[in-house]
């Protein structure tokens, strides 16, 4: 496996992780092959993880490869640098450290991804997202709170629930949201093009208007405010 490429441009091929309920904890390490480190589980000559039976599984596999787990239930962590990784669950903590490309779909609970260097996607029906930085996001939250630290380009659809993004330089943020609070931070020096609606809530642009991206914000009811960061 060692010296494939994969869809993020690096090299480390794919590792494919199947559980029915669980803790699942993978581990970038510079190894050449995916290994199981504890728990009830065996790899397949194709790369597949297989778990035997519910228990906390703990997967090493090669730096910069490419993950798929797929889980019904418990908590997921992926720790060092990562291709693109791909998770589709339906309740549990998902925690994504360095990855490459993110994707990730669950019905329930928090999603945390520390660094994303390129697309960041995640749908999620009610819980939490938390994004420390990426290249761009594209966000569906029925409920819950979501929180950018840095991101370049945004789309984020919302249900009800507070939405908080900075802004890493001249990006395009294009924000719905039926109901809670919207605030976006911009670095000095960007003047982004501002479309700001809320039919019932208090519109705050702290930011002179240009042409260095846009910032286009709708929301039934709740507070948006552009500032600086």
């Amino acid at each position: 496996m060692s010296g494939m490429a994969n869809a993020s441009g690096r090299a480390g091929g794919v590792v494919e992780i199947a559980t029915r309920s669980g803790a699942v904890v993978v581990w970038a390490r510079p190894i050449a092959r995916p290994e199981v480190v504890s728990g009830p589980a065996e790899i397949g000559p194709d790369g597949r993880v297989h778990a035997k039976a519910s228990g906390r599984i703990e997967i090493a596999c090669p730096e910069g490869c490419d993950v798929v787990i797929g889980s019904s239930s418990g908590r997921i962590e992926c720790h060092g640098p990562l291709g693109r990784v791909a998770v589709t669950g339906r309740s549990g903590r998902i925690s994504i450290e360095e990855a490459g490309v993110v994707e990730v779909r669950s019905s329930s609970g928090r999603v945390t991804v520390g660094r994303c260097e390129g697309a960041c996607r995640v749908a999620v029906k009610s819980g939490a997202v938390d994004i420390g930085s990426a290249g761009s996001i594209d966000v569906t939250l029925a409920s819950g709170h979501l929180g950018v630290g840095t991101v370049g380009d945004a789309l984020v659809r919302s249900g009800s629930g507070r939405v908080d993004l900075g802004l890493a330089g001249a990006g395009s943020v294009d924000v719905s949201s039926l109901s809670g609070r919207v605030s976006v931070s911009v670095p000095s020096g960007v003047a982004p093009s501002l479309q700001l609606s809320s039919r019932s809530g208090r519109v705050n642009a702290d930011v002179e208007s240009g042409t260095d991206g846009s910032i286009a914000i709708e929301t039934l009811s709740g507070r948006i405010t552009v500032a600086r960061a």
